[in-house]
């Protein structure tokens, strides 16, 4: 009994052990953990700033379309006005024309065949210019609507270069929204892990709790069972010595008496001493029983104790598979509002590059 006792305690004390080398191990894992949580933290904080950096040069692109636009709107309105005042002086000019047909009417005829030979001249010299008015009525207006056509050459290559880093910047958004959401997952994969150690690491402390309780009571049984063995061995030792007490007594009665004498007080000290062996005996069977009642009553408290803790252990687990489903819908949840957050952006972002295109083409 005391060897398996022994044996009982080796193994409690084998798998505390273990159970300390298995906190350890996932304390370490825990850090580790944690170090990578605060470097995926890091690298996303570094994400969101790129992020930040690349829509403000987004802005940045829409505000110089914008300004682009705005220079396109002033050409269309010189252009417009240009072509307002060439109109304008061919009516003028075209006004002076009859003008001077009437006026011909009151002069000789040496004067209009004069007239008319200078005119001939000037009409050519008039188609000449009104060829060029076409174009063009004043050196300054040539000067301008140069001017303008570089400023529309400079404007249709900004316009290319800007939709090209526009493209650019779409592709590098979805980009850095791909790692975001990659980052997100993993963080969230992360955080699972550590909540799955830490109540890995409460169970195995639960556990060697519970060992060490049981180490307890196996102690106090098995201090209880020493104590019941030499008191066995002290009422067993008390009894010889009685023994060997009362058989020298009955010597020097024999000896010192008749024979009928001595057998009779031999027979009345062989009749007490055996009541009161009995009476030992059955005092000592009372508290051997009595002690065994204590040891059952010891071992239906372990196995009471055993299943509690399995209980617990079993309440737990439903627990931990409980809080990992809700953590798995909310997570579900979150890749379906950021999936649709980030289609919602992309084709706002479309549109809008559509709507500057259309309107610059116009």
């Amino acid at each position: 009994m005391a060897a398996e006792e022994l044996d009982r305690m080796n193994v409690i004390a084998h798998l505390s052990n273990q159970a300390l080398h298995e906190y350890e191990s996932l304390q370490r894992k825990h850090e580790t953990a944690a170090m990578e949580c605060k470097r995926l933290e890091e690298e996303r904080d570094k994400a969101i700033t790129e992020l930040n950096e690349i829509q403000q040069v987004s802005q940045m692109v829409i505000e110089e379309v914008s300004a682009i636009q705005e220079d396109l709107e002033i050409e269309r309105t010189c252009r417009e006005s240009a072509e307002a005042l060439a109109s304008k002086l061919n009516r003028q000019n075209r006004s002076l024309k009859r003008k001077s047909m009437l006026m011909l009417s009151h002069l000789s005829p040496d004067t209009i065949a004069q007239i008319q030979l200078d005119d001939d001249e000037e009409e050519e010299e008039g188609k000449d210019m009104d060829s060029v008015s076409n174009g063009c009525l004043s050196p300054h207006c040539q000067t301008s609507i140069s001017e303008l056509q570089c400023k529309l050459e400079l404007s249709c290559e900004e316009k290319h270069q800007a939709v090209t880093g526009l493209e650019a910047v779409k592709e590098k958004l979805r980009e850095t929204r791909e790692e975001l959401l990659k980052e997100k997952h993993d963080n969230t994969v992360l955080i699972a892990e550590t909540v799955r150690l830490k109540k890995l690491l409460q169970k195995y402390n639960r556990v060697s709790q519970f060992a060490l309780e049981e180490y307890k009571v196996l102690q106090d049984t098995l201090g209880l069972e020493q104590n019941l063995r030499t008191e066995a061995e002290n009422f067993g030792r008390a009894m010889l010595v009685e023994q060997k007490k009362l058989k020298r007594q009955s010597q020097i009665l024999m000896q010192n008496s008749s024979p009928s004498q001595a057998l009779q007080e031999a027979l009345s000290q062989i009749s007490t001493l055996t009541q009161d062996l009995e009476a030992q005996r059955l005092q000592h069977q009372h508290q051997i029983k009595q002690m065994e009642d204590r040891l059952r009553s010891c071992d239906t408290q372990r196995e009471l104790t055993a299943l509690r803790r399995k209980l617990e252990l079993v309440e737990e687990e439903r627990r931990e598979y409980s809080d990992k489903c809700t953590k798995t819908e909310v997570e579900v949840k979150d890749l379906r509002f950021t999936g649709d957050d980030v289609f919602r952006g992309v084709q706002g972002v479309t549109l809008c590059t559509i709507e500057g295109m259309s309107s610059q083409n116009k």
